[in-house]
């Protein structure tokens, strides 16, 4: 999981760069600078989730009573998502 948040970040790093340098140049209308909102606000997610710790998460999750109202199942263990 880290190795893709970690792509994830310089995805957006460097789509978001091109996407100013376009905006700049004059290559896009005044709707791409909302293009350069999306890569900031996804960078800024994959960055918060790059550097929280899941431990807490993960073990209030998989405490005995706590089910989740929607339970997700992959490869038939149910995932700690969805409460």
């Amino acid at each position: 999981m880290r190795a893709v948040l970690i792509g994830a970040v310089v995805g957006d790093v460097v789509g978001g760069a091109l996407n100013i340098w376009a905006n700049t140049h004059g290559l896009f209308n005044s709707f791409g600078w909302s293009s350069v909102i999306v890569y900031a606000l996804l960078l800024l997610g994959a960055l918060y989730c790059l550097f929280t710790d899941p431990r807490p998460v993960m073990e209030e999750a998989s405490a005995p009573n706590s089910r989740s109202l929607f339970p997700i199942y992959v490869m038939g263990h149910e995932l700690p998502c969805g409460r």
